[in-house]
């Protein structure tokens, strides 16, 4: 009983520092929410279930008989028969058997979630008959066979799609490293997989994310070292192949899995600004490419963020489209404070002269469509408007290259459309639309 709620706690929720002592019903109601944030699978969370409510009626039948506190199982003949009895067992042996069964399977998971990756004896299990044949180079029909008796509905299919990929050149190609890391990896892949509600789905998706990380070999590692993070991935994939794919496209969001964050609760503005700042702060001033890479790494992650968010229910659908908004405009302040220092210091900032004197002239980004509706969608490209408010006389910049502030401004607006539409092998942040006649 201890362990099973040391699981939980280790997992649950944590607010204010402190983890909340759980009475039987609040523990049993958080298990379902775990599996909601992929951070227990369901037939796991089903197991531990079963085995707090039988462990908790033997305890409380035990302490019955003598009427005393006490977790000592009985000796004699007369109480294990009438512990049988209240258990609604035939006898003390069948008991006995079920109360094994629950306890090694609670101490199974216990080991597996808070000491996973100990070395231990590899025992007879699916994963590790799955190792022996990934391992054994196994032809598709052995393959097949463990797949089925792992509960996989389409198992042929998906052990053509194994053996395909252990025998294709991607992972001939690949060096000894990267071929043992993923020789590792495999076996736990497909037992995350067959643990989940979509087991086909799962592989197949979470099998497409590794076929295209294949030659960088470090991600292999990753997930090998954070078995807690593979789960995540597997999860992500079995619930949505749009979360696949864009794992696949942006292999850095694997880090993200890494932070149990992702799956307790939804990003916040202030979240994605702090993160935002703190990815800035770390790219080199003089490097105005290390500050582009920050913003499109930011924008990948927060947007992977919401989408996880979306999809596993934490955030409601009104929401989402107001985060996405908040993103979107993240970026644009971030480009203008990339864009407009190096600007200002090859030419000066621009000034004008008006009826009220001379005074700075200022800039801003208007937004229409879904954009300025609060309406973004994960694929919606950005309607913007520029504008700035220099008239009068003298509409210059002060440095020694001065240029006129119209110049100025266009520059500023192509080289803000050039940050957000630039082609890169990540992709470009956003599709952006400025033929519009407001």
């Amino acid at each position: 009983i201890r362990e099973i709620e040391f699981i939980v706690q280790s997992l649950q929720l944590v607010r204010g520092g402190t983890i909340v002592e759980l009475q039987d019903r609040q523990l049993l109601s958080v298990l379902p929410k775990l599996v909601s944030h992929s951070c227990l699978p369901e037939k796991v969370a089903a197991e531990l279930r079963d085995a707090y409510w039988f462990l908790r009626r033997f305890e409380n039948r035990l302490q019955a008989i003598a009427d005393r506190q006490t977790h000592d199982v009985p000796g004699d003949e007369v109480s294990r028969a009438r512990l049988a009895l209240a258990m609604d067992c035939r006898d003390w042996g069948e008991l006995e058997v079920r109360l094994d069964h629950h306890r090694n399977l609670v101490r199974e998971h216990f080991e597996n979630i808070v000491f996973r990756g100990a070395d231990e004896p590899e025992t007879d299990t699916s994963q590790s008959a799955i190792n022996r044949a990934w391992s054994e180079d196994a032809d598709t029909d052995v393959i097949r066979a463990i797949l089925d008796e792992m509960g996989f509905a389409e198992s042929g299919t998906v052990a053509k799609r194994l053996t395909g990929f252990r025998d294709g050149g991607g992972y001939r190609r690949m060096d000894e490293a990267g071929r043992q890391r993923l020789d590792t990896l495999m076996p736990a892949l497909v037992q995350s997989a067959a643990e989940q509600v979509h087991p086909d789905q799962a592989l197949t998706h979470t099998l497409a994310v590794i076929e295209t990380i294949g030659r960088r070999s470090a991600y292999f590692a990753l997930l090998n070292e954070n078995p807690m993070a593979l789960e995540r991935l597997v999860g992500l994939c079995s619930m949505s192949e749009f979360l696949a794919r864009q794992v696949a496209a942006h292999p850095l969001l694997l880090d993200e899995l890494l932070d149990q964050r992702v799956f307790l609760a939804p990003p916040t503005r202030e979240d994605m600004q702090a993160d935002l700042a703190s990815r800035i702060s770390r790219a080199a001033p003089d490097d105005p490419e290390q500050g582009l890479d920050a913003l499109r790494n930011f924008q990948q992650a927060a947007t992977f963020r919401v989408a996880v968010a979306d999809l596993s229910g934490t955030l409601p659908l009104m929401k989402v489209s107001d985060r996405l908004t908040d993103i979107a405009e993240l970026v644009l302040q971030a480009s203008i404070d990339l864009t407009w220092p190096d600007l200002t210091r090859q030419f000066g900032a621009p000034r004008c002269r008006d009826e009220d004197g001379e005074r700075d002239a200022r800039f801003a980004i208007v937004a229409y469509g879904k954009l300025g509706g609060l309406e973004l969608g994960y694929g919606s490209d950005l309607d913007l408007v520029f504008l700035n408010d220099s008239e009068g006389e003298a509409q210059h910049t002060d440095g020694d290259r001065s240029l006129e502030n119209p110049v100025f401004f266009a520059r500023l607006t192509r080289r803000l459309i050039h940050i957000l539409t630039m082609p890169t092998p990540s992709g470009r942040l956003y599709e952006v639309d400025t033929r519009l006649r407001p």
